[in-house]
This record gives C-alpha cells, sequence and structure tokens, in this order.
C-alpha cells in the first residue's frame, strides 16, 4: 500500500486483487440537481489522496528477483517512498477481509467481513452449507471510505475496489434486520447513487474464465448462414467453429488469402460484425518500445443485465489447411458500476 498526496487537487485511488483503485478528488463538490443540497456543504482541501492496493505484493520478489530493467517504476516507487519495516495485517490475511479493513478502518467483527467465503446471515435462517462471498457489497456490515468522502463533499472514483459497486448490504447476524439496519441500508444505497461516487468492479461476475479452444473442442466446419461472408475476402472456404459463453452461443469463421491464417468471431453469423485475430505464435520478443498484446482481436461488447463485458480472443496456431488451431479467450467478467453512466 502506498499513500502519495500532491499539492493539487485530491485523488484517492484504492487497487485489489491483480490492481485495483479508488480515486477520491478534492475541488468542489459536483452533485446532480436531484441530490438535497444539506449533503453539499463541505469544502473540498485542494489536495489529492491516491491510495493503491497490490493484493499479495512482495518488495522481496521484485527487487531481488526481477531484473533492475524490468520494472522501473515500481522501483523507483520504493527508491523515492517510504517503506514499513513490517506490516501487521487483519486476520485473517486474505484478500477479501484485508481490503475490507482498509476500506472500514475495523476487523471483520465489524466490517462483516471475515473470509473471500463466508457464511450467510442472519446465521439462524441459514445452515453452515450456505455462503457468501467475501467480496460482495451485501455482505458488508461497515461504511467503506467512498461513502464517507463522497458524504464529506469530496469525489471519489473506485477502480475495481473489493465490497462494491452497491451499497452495503448491513445484515443482520441473526434474525430480520432491526430498523437501524434498515436506516442505514436506505442511505447507503441513496447516497451511493446520487453523491459524486463513482465505483466499478469487474470481478464479481464472471460469464466466462480463460478458456482454449481447439479442433478437438470446437470441430470446424463449412460456415453456413453467415452474413456478408464476401466482407472477409477469403480465398479458402471459410470455415465455422462455435462455443457457449454461459448461456449465449459464440460464432467464428477460420479464413485466409490463399492459406487458412486467421479468425473472425461475431455474436452473431455476420462477418461485418465481427473482429478479426490473426495466426501468431507466442510473443517473446522485447517489452521495451513496443505495444502489449498485440495479436488480440479488438473487443466484443455482451450486454448483460448489471453491466458491460468485453471478450477478445487470440489465435496461437491454425493450420494452414485449417484442420488444428489454438485460440484463446481470456476470461470475461461483467464490469458493474454504481450507476450507469459510470459503467
Amino acid at each position: 500500500m502506498m499513500i502519495h498526496d500532491t499539492r493539487r487537487r485530491v485523488v484517492t485511488v484504492l487497487a485489489c486483487a491483480g490492481v485495483a483503485v479508488v480515486v477520491a478528488c478534492g475541488g468542489a463538490a459536483r452533485y446532480p440537481e436531484s441530490t438535497p443540497p444539506a449533503l453539499a456543504t463541505t469544502e473540498a482541501t485542494g489536495r489529492r489522496a491516491i491510495l493503491v492496493s497490490f493484493d499479495s505484493f512482495s518488495e522481496q520478489r521484485v527487487l531481488r528477483s526481477l531484473p533492475a530493467h524490468s520494472v522501473p517504476a515500481i522501483r523507483a516507487l520504493f527508491g523515492k517512498g517510504a517503506c514499513a519495516a513490517y506490516a501487521q495485517p487483519a486476520f485473517p490475511s486474505l484478500t477479501a477481509p484485508g481490503h475490507a479493513s482498509l476500506w472500514t478502518g475495523a476487523y471483520g467483527d465489524v466490517s462483516g467481513i471475515s473470509g473471500n467465503d463466508q457464511p450467510r446471515l442472519p446465521l439462524d435462517e441459514h445452515t453452515l452449507l450456505e455462503s457468501i462471498s467475501g467480496f460482495s457489497f451485501e455482505a458488508l456490515r461497515a461504511e467503506p471510505l467512498w461513502l464517507t468522502a463522497g458524504r464529506a463533499g469530496v469525489p471519489v472514483v473506485g477502480h475495481h475496489v473489493t465490497q462494491a459497486p452497491g451499497p452495503p448490504g448491513y445484515p443482520s447476524v441473526y434474525g430480520a434486520p432491526d430498523d437501524s439496519l434498515l436506516a442505514l441500508r436506505e442511505v447507503a444505497a441513496r447516497d451511493i447513487r446520487l453523491l459524486d461516487i463513482a465505483l466499478l468492479n469487474g470481478y464479481n461476475r464472471r460469464l466466462a474464465g480463460d478458456t482454449i479452444l481447439t479442433e478437438w473442442t470446437a470441430p470446424p466446419r463449412l460456415a453456413s448462414g453467415w452474413r456478408n461472408l464476401d466482407a472477409l475476402a477469403s480465398g479458402v472456404p471459410p470455415l465455422e467453429i462455435a462455443w457457449l459463453i454461459g448461456a449465449d452461443s459464440l460464432f467464428a469463421v477460420l479464413h485466409g488469402k490463399s492459406i487458412y491464417d486467421r479468425v473472425s468471431v461475431a455474436r452473431l453469423r455476420d462477418a461485418e460484425r465481427s473482429v478479426t485475430a490473426p495466426a501468431a505464435g507466442p510473443d517473446t520478443a522485447a517489452l521495451t518500445g513496443r505495444s502489449l498484446a498485440r495479436f488480440y482481436s479488438a473487443p466484443i461488447e455482451l450486454r448483460a443485465d448489471d453491466g458491460v463485458a468485453h471478450l477478445v480472443v487470440r489465435l496461437f496456431s491454425l493450420s494452414a489447411d485449417g484442420s488444428r488451431f489454438e485460440l484463446f479467450m481470456p476470461e470475461v467478467n461483467v464490469v458493474q458500476a454504481n450507476r450507469p453512466d459510470v459503467a
């Protein structure tokens, strides 16, 4: 964890699992016209605070195991910043409760987050076999800092933070929630919708995990029923493959000028609405001075009830006759937000 202040406007960033970020900005607070005026009373401090959390980050591994030229920015942070000799994490030392402690300043008995998976509340209405994700905002029983900052008139952005993007659920431990918990839920739901808070989380719901497709899992066959196949200008007969993502099908055609050397993927059998990736083996070129992920397709947008997801593919190999291939699809997650405009 690193906290960095500048003398300009304030932004707070919180990062989790991979990297997740919350940004709280000072300056004149901006509220929708429907926001009660009483919520917009606090003046900004005129400074910016950024909090970034790298899950499972190891200083020793970075500084002693990796070549000096490989992570210059990370090394600069350690070289110019201040480091604690050690840190005492919240118990248990897991991603969900650890980040909940950062956001709320409380241990799991107060925050409600005591594990990455934990018993579902109320305890007297569920068995020990019923669980809820500790990353879920419904399980949170304490106020996270983005709500605290937002209520103080400070604009906040949270990028892939745990226990977001919805309001805390404030579940009762036993029995039905009392009036105080119901009031906390109602106010939190209102504030997270109306205050100058923007929260994104792409870890809550996964449509598909990392997927490798080959001729064994998706046998190629002559493409039929496609529209606008001529847009591909293929000199070989297009071959179709198909697979499931969630409850929906994805369609692709293998094609090329004189041999099979690329794939085009679409939600529907329409070549004009497809994205294309060339066949390319593992990229072993030096990272310096070149773009990353060079051989992936453009994204296909997938709309879900609770957000939007983006799908890309990479074709690692394709035989000249189209009979053998290795197609990789990274995991596809729904990006959820506290408001549609944020998503």
